[in-house]
């Protein structure tokens, strides 16, 4: 034991200096790399530590929100920092700070769906009822021997004298008349003809018998009214000589008139026979007259683009003149349908577009440029056709102001058609992108074939089929796998879904062939633009035009065939068009 403890000693004084000198490099190696490892240790830390409080979104779906970067779980983008979100936003999107809104005064409202009644106000005149108006003209050639009605206004009676005429014609023919009376039984044929005669110069039966009875010939014949009424014209005077056809008299019944009003095109909308109407006179002030429609002009005014809309009305008491002023007001009630209204303040007009500028449910400062069809005007509101769904917001003041940002920015916006790149300075609006996948293309050449099929259904004027064909198209682009597309072509893509998702939404619901129409053409001119962007169609294209569609704006497709077969007249007007581009 004892032997064994002094060889330990002898071991540890000959290699004691060795070993430490090992030790000292154990620790000085822990030091070094095992205090780098925790150094790492600290600033991974620190990087996820970087992220706390962090809140990173997708540009295109602000409603995703993350607390770490990442892939938008719709679309497949990068995730990007909320604060970083203005950096970002798409070409039919403008930001305004919280300042910039309250000096803009921007204020917003709610797309809704209500019954549609209120009252509708036009003006308009009295007029004669043309149907009892007589026109009497001379069938003589003569001379006024005698009048009896010296003024306009007077008051006469049916069958009432209004002149006499003196005419050598008419004698020979009474002279005809007595000699051929005594050769009625063995002549016939001259009496006939004689008698004749006096009919087409309008004598009645009984001057003529007058006249056969007598054997006397009557120098003045006279002139009689063949309605009861008022001399509204007066054309001739005592002794005057007058033609075979002149005007002489013009006589009305004014104890039942017309009214008519001036209704514009936005107006017909509410308006139809048999729907009741008020007016008023100044003439007779606080007294309200009540009439019924009974015509709409089909045709309008080219001038003044009004249609005449005409009611009867009863005026025994002669209250009511030709000729007078009115105004009128027409109710209208709920049809059992409801409508999408916004403010009239809510759009701006650019002659073909309608424009509204809906704000972002996540980013109350972030608004986009949506262009949407109209319809009637509504009081101070308008019905929006497609283009926008219930619920979103839209602004009601302001509007203006924040296009106006838009242009600043090189936004879409309603005076920028062309868009603004802030590297490359004004591109075109055909702007082409390059070495697209092949899986989205096989995936657009469906929406494509779809969109054709649709076509088809619009020329032969069938709306059933055509609300089918709009649900597939829906559900193609619905398909089309955006994720494979990045930078400025998802962009692109994202604000063709924002215009053309609700427009297609309406379209697969029941509606009159003439609203399919009006929206089909927003898809068509949206759908052209991603044809040419991604260059992606397997069959030669054709872009066509119908200059008189749209209330004669034009209105564009696209078809497989250069043939043209009008898919907004359908048999009407089949062939009218022509084409405008050619895309392979």
């Amino acid at each position: 034991m004892k032997n064994n403890i002094n060889t330990i000693l002898k071991n540890l004084l000959k290699y004691g200096p060795y070993a430490a000198t090992l030790l000292v490099g154990l620790l000085v190696g822990w030091m070094i790399f095992g205090g780098n490892n925790a150094n790492k240790n600290v600033v991974q830390t620190e990087e996820v530590n970087n992220h706390e409080g962090e809140i990173w979104t997708c540009s295109m779906h602000p409603q995703i929100r993350q607390d770490k970067p990442g892939k938008c779980p719709i679309c497949g983008m990068d995730l990007i920092l909320l604060e970083d979100m203005d950096n970002s936003l798409g070409d039919f999107q403008v930001s305004l700070s919280e300042n910039a809104r309250k000096i803009a005064d921007v204020s917003t409202v709610k797309a809704i769906r209500q019954e549609v009644s209120g009252e509708l106000f036009l003006s308009g005149k009295i007029t004669t009822d043309e149907r009892s108006v007589a026109e009497i003209s001379s069938h003589v050639k003569g001379r006024i021997e005698k009048l009896y009605v010296n003024f306009t206004g007077q008051k006469v009676y049916s069958g009432q004298v209004l002149a006499t005429v003196y005419s050598p014609e008419l004698v020979s023919a009474q002279q005809e008349l007595i000699q051929s009376a005594g050769l009625k039984n063995s002549r016939p044929e001259f009496y006939n003809a004689a008698v004749q005669k006096l009919l087409l110069w309008r004598l009645s039966k009984s001057q003529i018998k007058k006249i056969e009875d007598s054997g006397e010939v009557q120098y003045a014949v006279p002139i009689l009214s063949p309605i009861g009424g008022t001399v509204t014209k007066r054309k001739i005077s005592l002794g005057e000589h007058v033609m075979e056809g002149s005007e002489m008299f013009e006589v009305s019944n004014l104890s039942k008139l017309w009214v008519v009003f001036d209704a514009y095109e936005s107006d017909l909308t509410w308006l139809k026979k048999g729907q009741k109407i008020t007016f008023s006179v100044k003439s007779v002030p606080g007294k309200e007259f009540a009439a019924t429609i009974s015509f709409i002009d089909p045709v309008l005014d080219p001038q003044t683009r009004v249609a005449g809309v005409r009611a009867e009305v009863a005026n025994p008491d002669g209250l009511l003149r030709p000729e007078m002023l009115i105004k009128g007001k027409v109710s209208f009630s709920p049809v059992n349908k409801t409508e999408l209204l916004v403010p009239a303040t809510s759009i701006l007009w650019t002659g073909k577009k309608s424009v509204v500028y809906v704000r972002d449910p996540f980013n109350e400062g972030v608004f986009s440029y949506r262009e949407v069809v109209t319809g009637s005007q509504v009081g101070n509101s308008f019905i929006v056709l497609s283009g926008l769904s219930e619920g979103e917001e839209i602004a009601s003041n302001g509007v203006f102001k924040i296009d106006a940002a838009a242009q600043l920015q090189g936004k879409k916006s309603m005076m920028n058609e062309v868009l603004i790149d802030s590297n490359k300075g004004s591109v075109d609006e055909t702007v082409v992108f390059q070495n697209v996948s092949e899986s989205f293309s096989q995936q657009m050449n469906e929406v494509v074939d779809n969109y054709l099929l649709l076509k088809d259904d619009l020329v032969a004027s069938d709306k059933n089929s055509a609300a089918k064909h709009s649900e597939n198209l829906k559900k193609a682009i619905d398909e089309v796998k955006m994720e494979t597309l990045s930078g400025a072509s998802h962009v692109f893509w994202m604000d063709f879904l924002a215009i053309v998702n609700p427009i297609l939404q309406d379209l697969t619901k029941e509606n009159p062939l003439i609203i399919q129409r009006q929206k089909f053409s927003i898809v068509s001119e949206e759908l052209y633009k991603i044809v040419k962007a991604f260059q992606i169609n397997n069959k030669r294209l054709y872009y066509q035009h119908c200059p008189m569609a749209n209330s004669e704006k034009g209105s564009f497709w696209l078809s497989s065939e250069i043939e043209i077969k009008n898919p907004y007249y359908g048999e009407e007007m089949l062939t009218c068009g022509s084409v405008t581009d050619s895309i392979k």
